[in-house]
């Protein structure tokens, strides 16, 4: 992870996405208020600036947004530009069992990878259970469940997807190639079609986002017509909406995602056309959406269980605070 309220950016490393190159590119423009969090060179040099500070979670490159508070607010989170790095999951997972092999440290997944051949350390429980405990969204997600993603990067897309970055820090980062394992780039290859359709597990998630300023505007025709749009939305991505609820000002629903879609994807498919559609089908929204947007930043997310009414609760609290102006959040 690097921290650089100088720029303005929170960087959080997922585990096998390309973040180590990420970091070194960050770091080689990197500004002297910087935290650097990880065992890169410039890393291990700055461990003094976090040394002694009490944090919610393990200190480490991996660490969660929810693991850093201590060292960072939720209000600097929110403020802050935070961008993350996606991978292909089928190709991110044949990564990380060459990775394993080459490591010898005691830990009960390098064990696996050590024994099994590919197909055996894919199917393994402890393989598809440490995958369904972490997925992406998990990384951008603080104390209290709120997420703050303003870019993911796709590795496979990452000339594109770099721009946003650019023009956020002035700059194209450069990154080189890092901790490449040493095994055939095309990743197909490693798959059995018994593999293929037994690791075609769903991630169910429950959801939940709000109106921008928690506007209570969502009745009658309006919320019929966004129903319709989500629902279709859903549909065309493969998601499958499993239970949902659509109050006045904020929606919850408990899904199914193919594991290939990134939640973040899903997310800003619905929020995006939703918002497009209901301005333009409902011009007096205007009066009071003059910025061009119908929901507010970020959504909520946590995975498959009992989610609790308080839960729900203290996330949507956070968006019925107010500003000293008087202009909620």
């Amino acid at each position: 992870m690097i921290i650089s309220r100088g720029r303005g950016y929170i960087f959080v490393h997922i585990p096998k996405t390309g973040g180590t190159a990420m970091a070194l590119a960050l770091e080689d423009r990197a500004k002297a208020d910087v935290i650097m969090i990880g065992d890169t060179p410039k890393a291990l040099k700055r461990r003094g600036k976090v040394k002694g500070v009490k944090t919610a979670g393990r200190l480490w490159k991996h660490s969660t947004l929810a693991d850093v508070e201590g060292l960072i607010t939720r209000a600097e989170m929110s403020d802050l530009f935070t961008f993350t790095l996606l991978r292909n999951p089928w190709d991110r997972m044949v990564s990380y069992y060459h990775w394993l092999k080459t490591q010898t440290f005691d830990h009960p997944a390098v064990t696996l990878a050590h024994s099994k051949g590919f197909s055996g350390f894919l199917n393994a429980p402890l393989t598809k259970d440490t995958f369904r405990a972490n997925p992406y969204a998990r990384y951008m997600t603080d104390g209290v469940g709120v997420t703050h993603a303003d870019l993911y990067i796709r590795l496979e897309y990452l000339a594109d997807d770099l721009a946003p970055l650019a023009t956020h820090l002035g700059f194209l980062p450069v990154l080189p190639i890092a901790n490449q394992s040493q095994r055939p780039r095309d990743w197909r290859g490693f798959y059995t079609d018994f593999d293929t359709e037994h690791t075609k597990f769903y991630h169910r998630l429950h959801v939940v986002w709000t109106t921008k300023y928690r506007y209570k505007v969502m009745r009658g025709e309006m919320r019929e017509r966004i129903r319709e749009i989500i629902i279709q939305t859903c549909q065309e991505l493969g998601v499958h909406i499993e239970t949902g609820v659509l109050s006045t000002d904020h929606v919850h629903m408990f899904i199914s995602v193919p594991p290939q879609i990134a939640l973040s994807k899903v997310m800003m498919r619905i929020k995006g056309r939703s918002s497009y559609k209901i301005q333009r089908e409902f011009p007096e929204l205007r009066k009071r959406y003059w910025g061009q947007r119908f929901w507010a930043r970020g959504f909520f997310s946590t995975t498959s269980g009992n989610v609790t009414d308080a839960v729900i609760l203290q996330y949507l609290e956070l968006h019925s605070k107010r500003e000293p102006t008087g202009v909620s959040r």
